[in-house]
Formats: structure tokens, sequence, C-alpha cells
């Protein structure tokens, strides 16, 4: 290389850019924000941040939308009510007891109480009237919970089950509930969810199916 050619080198280099326009910095400003704001990061959260922060969240979007994902569940995760809370006891009445499939049988029970806090994934604990009353409650997943109306899907297999089949309409049926964490929804405004379930274990994902 000649020395003329290097020195228009050093020259190309030392050539500054044309300042941009008050005008023009706020337009790019104003579509960095937008850009901003459809990752997800709310509209005023984005109005408060200085440009230099701006175009480093930009630069790494993908942080960005994992930073937004985990604010999003702690904040779900601090309004979740304690379950323990919510549970509680109640005296319901049988409404209809029908068979739902070979040694299965479908409980319907006026329970407004449990109803009004119950949740997809929780369960009640059933005292059985025919047994002691110091006989342990049986676990029963809730199939449905509608308008004061408590749902449960049990299959027959042991000797609390068969004593709770035999229940009629009008029967007094103590129950406990509703208990446990409930299905977690990471993303509930995803568009297809893929619910699994085998045998008479499918019942707690019908109230899952008509919640989402």
């Amino acid at each position: 290389m000649s020395l003329q050619s290097h020195d228009h080198v050093e020259r190309i280099k030392h050539v500054r850019r044309p300042k941009k326009t008050p005008a023009e910095r706020a337009r790019r400003q104003k579509a960095q924000k937008k850009r901003l704001v459809a990752l997800g990061v709310p509209q005023a959260e984005a109005d408060k941040l200085q440009p230099i922060v701006i175009r480093t969240m930009l630069t790494h979007p993908k942080k960005v939308t994992q930073a937004l994902a985990k604010r999003a569940a702690k904040a779900a995760e601090a309004k979740e009510p304690d379950a323990a809370a919510l549970s509680m006891q109640e005296e319901t009445s049988v409404l209809s007891i029908e068979q739902a499939g070979a040694g299965v049988r479908r409980l319907r029970l006026a329970a407004p109480g449990t109803c009004s806090t119950a949740r997809p994934g929780q369960f009640v604990h059933v005292r059985v009237p025919a047994l002691d009353p110091g006989a342990m409650r049986r676990p029963i997943s809730i199939c449905d919970a509608g308008v004061g109306v408590l749902t449960l899907v049990f299959k027959i297999v042991g000797r609390g089950t068969e004593a709770l089949a035999t229940v009629r309409p009008g029967d007094k049926v103590d129950v406990l509930g509703p208990l446990g964490n409930g299905f977690p929804v990471s993303d509930p405004g995803a568009r297809f969810y893929a619910l699994v379930g085998g045998g008479y274990g499918v019942a707690p994902l019908y109230f899952l199916a008509r919640e989402l």
C-alpha cells in the first residue's frame, strides 16, 4: 500500500457521521419503544427507559421476553390465594348418583360454598355417611364445580368408595375442601392445550378444559 493510499484510509476513519436532528432522534426512539412494546414491555414502562437501555434490550430480545415471563409468573404466584385458607367443611346434599362406566360413579352434590372457591386440579375429602364417624375421609378429585353443584367421579375400589356408591338423592355428605394447589397454567394466553389422562383419572381434566 502506498503512503498516499494509507493517508486516504486514515482520512476515511476520521470522517464523522452527520448528527441526527432532534426530530430524527425522536422518531427513532419512538420506533424503538414500539418494538419493545411488541415484545411485551408495558408502554408506560418503555416510556421511562433511557435510549441506551432500550437499545441494549432490543439487542437481546429473547432475554427480554424471558424476563417478562418470569416477572408475570412471580406476579401470578403472589396473587395466588392460599388454598388452605379457602378450604372449608360443608355439609352437602346428594342431588344424583349415576353409573359413569364399569365400577365408576358420578356423584353430584349441592355444595355452593365449596364450588365458590374450587379450581381445576383440586380435590375434596369426603366423609362417607355409611362408615363409622371415626373412619378416614376419602380424597376425590373435583370433576366439575358449576353454580353450586359439585361433581365427583370415583371408582369403586374398596370399602369406602363401595359405601359411598350407596348414597341416594337427599342424603347428607360432609366434604372438606377444596384442597390442593390445582393445575398450573403457565401460559394462559395459549391457543391450544394438550390435556392427557387415563381411565377415571381424566375426571379433573373436564373441569380444567371448561375453564381454559
